[in-house]
């Protein structure tokens, strides 16, 4: 595989993963949380209202971006809410109410149990390493519950950026912030466009990660491949 200096993980999928059975409780929770926080405002919203508001307003903002590589921007989404509620929208109210609602939302957010033990490996080893995420502003809160930042040398969330996986921008902002080539990376990920064709237009190595089926027949679309496919983390001390 050619000398590697840094590996590049994908969040969702192949380091963490979301606990259905907790995922609408952690989320109930921090809806309740949030609507307590506007009422001691003076702001009286019913929880139901909220919901309907922001799924409304989300459907809205997901569709205007739908069909582009442009990443959605969640304090877009909460200044537009409050909005339509009615009620006068700032920086400070809209970060207040992002931090109330994930800071108890990302509960739900787990490691896979291989995870620890491949970042230990990638130390000891002493890689340069990155997570390479689409996610809104949600990754901070989720990479501050797990305690999982030390691991990393760069931590890029197609937030910061406004772009989103395959495209390019993502992958080479993080190699120029870790000062490594193309052809010194490797993308891990389980995602056949996001995580594989885009790496390896990039110029990376990259290594499909199979927790669960994925439809492959998009490689020959592209005409491009993995450099290996494995199914647990713990394949990787075989190949870097």
């Amino acid at each position: 595989m050619g000398e590697i200096k840094a590996v590049l993980f994908d969040l969702y999928g192949t380091l963490v993963y979301e606990e259905r059975d907790e995922e609408e409780q952690y989320r109930f929770k921090a809806y309740n949380r949030l609507i307590a926080y506007l009422k001691s405002l003076g702001y009286n919203v019913s929880i139901n209202y909220f919901i309907k508001m922001y799924n409304n307003i989300f459907e809205k903002c997901l569709e205007r971006i739908k069909g582009t590589l442009n990443e959605l921007d969640m304090i877009y989404v909460y200044w537009n809410i409050f909005k339509n509620l009615g009620i006068m929208p700032s920086l400070n109210l809209v970060k207040n109410c992002l931090d109330i609602f994930y800071t108890m939302e990302v509960r739900s957010v787990k490691i896979f149990p291989d995870t620890l033990s491949i970042l230990n490996y990638c130390r000891k080893r002493s890689f340069k390493t990155a997570i390479v995420s689409n996610a809104t502003i949600r990754f901070e809160y989720v990479i501050s519950h797990l305690k999982i930042s030390n691991y990393f040398d760069v931590l890029m969330a197609s937030y910061k950026i406004l772009k989103v996986k395959p495209h390019p921008e993502i992958y080479l902002k993080t190699l120029n912030l870790l000062n490594i080539s193309p052809q010194n990376a490797v993308m891990i990920g389980n995602s056949p466009l996001s995580d594989i064709i885009g790496a390896k237009k990039v110029g990376l190595k990259a290594i499909l990660v199979k927790r669960h089926d994925i439809e492959e027949n998009i490689f020959q679309k592209y005409n491009v491949y993995p450099d290996a496919i494995i199914f647990s983390l713990n394949e990787l001390r075989k190949l870097i």
